[in-house]
């Protein structure tokens, strides 16, 4: 319901969101549907599971008119500060 109303109201262009379930594994029926909403409100969306987080799903979504994210597969984006050895 929150991320809906979020999209609805175009509040924000990109969104990194984490859905967490009960149990150990995620709901697939309600992560399908949350993805449903979002493309259907005008937002490309990707989702990861990590490993770590056996109960939460991270959604990355960004909208389709604006500057979108890369959200290809694998694509994490560059890291914020260089490192250095």
């Amino acid at each position: 319901e929150l991320l809906q109303r979020w999209c609805e109201g175009r509040w924000a262009s990109n969104m990194i969101v984490t859905m967490k379930f009960q149990g150990g594994e995620p709901d697939l029926d309600e992560l399908d549907n949350a993805i449903q909403v979002v493309e259907r409100l005008g937002y490309n969306c990707r989702v990861k599971h990590f490993f770590n987080n056996k109960n939460e799903v991270t959604f990355m979504v960004s909208e389709k008119d604006g500057n979108p994210l890369d959200l290809e597969v694998g694509s994490l984006g560059s890291t914020m500060f260089p490192v250095t050895l």
